[in-house]
């Protein structure tokens, strides 16, 4: 119970991370395929756009202990958010996949990185790799099962429609980190520890 805002908090970041990150991931060549574009050139796009992530993981090591590690979180999400709404209006644009899927790559890297780290601040160390586990277990386990929705609402809501719900993934919990998300700057473990 002591723990309930703050892990209800942390495990919908990580959730929105990681569900965002990978809903529409695998799905894209399908996708894309279906709008005329050669497979070779999405594959190259994806390995192109894998370059984001190391990227990603070196700019939140400057920003994320410049002041915590909530709003940076919070920030990335919208702009993640941003960034699928935009691919989500053009369908048909391997240039807006390129630039875009490179843009997720990098954000997306940056809010796992400093998720991680925000993570294992919120919890005292007699329950931290626990808690962790627990709320990485679940949060797989909840993007195992909404993965299989891809097909169900391209078909429904479209492509615009499925990246809208991708871009929610990342801003709902946004602003739940940002409006009761825990802050952790300029604080000790042992201060973390006490509240």
């Amino acid at each position: 119970k002591k723990y309930l805002k703050r892990t209800l908090s942390v495990g919908l970041a990580v959730m929105g991370v990681m569900v965002g990150n990978y809903y529409l991931g695998n799905w894209y060549p399908t996708m894309l395929v279906g709008f005329g574009i050669p497979i070779a050139s999405i594959l190259m796009v994806q390995s192109i756009s894998a370059w984001g992530t190391p990227f990603g993981d070196f700019l939140s090591a400057w920003v994320t202990d410049k002041g915590g590690r909530k709003i940076p979180i919070a920030c990335c999400g919208f702009a993640l958010a941003c960034v699928f709404l935009v691919m989500g209006c053009f369908e048909e644009s391997l240039l807006v996949y390129c630039v875009g899927s490179f843009l997720k790559a990098i954000l997306g890297a940056m809010a796992a990185t400093m998720n991680w780290s925000y993570l294992a601040e919120s919890y005292p160390v007699h329950i931290r790799n626990s808690a962790s586990g627990l709320i990485f277990a679940i949060c797989r386990f909840g993007l195992v099962f909404l993965t299989a929705t891809v097909p169900i609402l391209l078909t429904s809501v479209g492509y615009l429609g499925l990246h809208g719900i991708n871009a929610l993934f990342f801003a709902i919990p946004a602003a739940i980190v940002l409006i009761f998300g825990e802050k952790t700057s300029d604080k000790t473990l042992e201060e973390l520890e006490i509240c």
